[in-house]
């Protein structure tokens, strides 16, 4: 390689390197993954996902309550999965031909899915922007972005006991 090439690769190295302006706000975002469903559009906590993948194989669970739209075998044990819309009845909920993705929330037993009509992105979202809701704060809902797009607590929906069967999901 030749010396300007290799001083073109430090000069950009160190221009990438930089920390961030002190004046930036960057220390208040917060990431999120966002997904869409049954109409609506959610955001979950990044940190909080295990993983994405295609939603293939969903048997349906008889006598399940309206959300909960079934289970797909995951490294060889049943995950429920949720449509989040169903759950806060914010929208008739997804049909089957909408749910390409699952979203994989937790770990082990106590984790879950989550369908998505589309392929999850991720996003940055200012907590100071989110715009009030009128939801119980008890409820999975953490608040709405500007541009709509409901922001559910993560935690939140993996604790609740609603969502737990005889000491498992």
């Amino acid at each position: 390689m030749s010396a300007d090439a290799t001083e073109l690769l430090r000069t950009r190295a160190r221009a990438l390197a930089r920390p961030l302006d002190d004046d930036a706000d960057a220390g208040h975002l917060v990431e999120v993954v966002t997904f869409e469903l049954g109409g609506g559009r959610y955001a979950l906590d990044l940190g909080l996902l295990q993983r994405i993948v295609r939603l293939e194989h969903l048997a349906p669970v008889p006598h399940a309550p309206p959300f909960v739209v079934g289970v797909v075998p995951l490294r060889g044990m049943p995950l429920p999965v949720l449509d989040i819309g169903r759950f806060l009845a914010a929208a008739t909920g997804s049909s089957p031909e909408d749910r390409g993705w699952l979203l994989v929330l937790g770990q082990g037993p106590d984790a879950l899915g989550v369908p998505s009509s589309s392929m999850p992105v991720t996003a940055t979202v200012d907590p100071a922007e989110l715009v009030a809701t009128d939801t119980d704060p008890g409820d999975w809902v953490r608040g709405v972005t500007d541009d709509g797009t409901v922001w559910l607590d993560g935690q939140r929906i993996l604790d609740d006991p609603r969502l737990v069967v005889q000491g498992g999901r």
